[in-house]
């Protein structure tokens, strides 16, 4: 992915005309936008906030419901906040290891 990869989504984001019935969402994955940015992995820098704000903004124009990835509670807030309406959260490996986590500092204090 590159540069052009995130020009060309907020493009397309900003030339939606008519939804489908059948899909009337889009995902942006921050992680793929930070890396089209050439910031991978900062999926917390302005750039990509402001880059998800133009595409959440587009697809609200549009009555396009737009979703997103979230590592944490701190940012799937966050994104909400920019107007995000729905959300993956965290993957199962990191769900299983926060609550494990947080039942063995529980026992342990």
């Amino acid at each position: 992915m590159d540069v052009k990869f995130a020009r060309r989504a907020t493009s397309k984001a900003r030339k939606v005309k008519k939804v489908s019935r059948a899909c009337p969402w889009g995902f942006h994955g921050p992680y793929d936008l930070s890396q089209s940015l050439g910031i991978p992995g900062e999926v917390n820098h302005p750039l990509v906030i402001e880059k998800m704000q133009e595409v959440v903004s587009k697809c609200k124009e549009k009555n396009v419901a737009v979703g997103t990835f979230a590592d944490d509670i701190k940012t799937a807030k966050s994104w909400i906040s920019l107007g995000v309406q729905y959300m993956a959260f965290s993957v199962d490996v990191g769900i299983l290891y926060e609550t494990s986590k947080n039942i063995v500092d529980n026992l342990v204090n």
